[in-house]
């Protein structure tokens, strides 16, 4: 199976302007990214996604504990799909601005 052949707990990180954190165990590792991007001065966040991956896969219980436990703040943009359009781009750059967000959660 995938899972035996891939090292999830291999988080990576790419820091050009800002930094990419990616790999498939990066949601185990998110208590650790946020509190990097807190000491950082990062304290408000918009979270992208679909209207149920983010749900279903567990992932939001992680970010969303994390995030209130760690007194930061976020919004949802939960009207993504797989090869987002231009629309729906635009529509997070504009949530994104409103709230001042110092980071993306994709």
């Amino acid at each position: 199976m995938w899972d035996k052949q891939i090292a999830v707990d291999q988080v990576k990180a790419i820091t050009l302007k800002g930094k990419i954190f990616f790999g498939v165990g990066a949601i185990n590792a998110f208590e650790n990214i946020a509190e990097e991007l807190k000491n950082e001065g990062i304290e408000k966040f918009l979270i992208v996604t679909g209207k149920n991956a983010y749900i279903s896969s567990g992932a939001w219980e992680v970010i969303e504990s994390t995030l209130l436990a760690k007194g930061l703040k976020f919004s949802l943009y939960d009207g993504v799909m797989p090869n987002p359009t231009v629309e729906q781009v635009d529509t997070a750059v504009e949530v994104a601005r409103s709230i001042d967000a110092g980071a993306v959660i994709g």
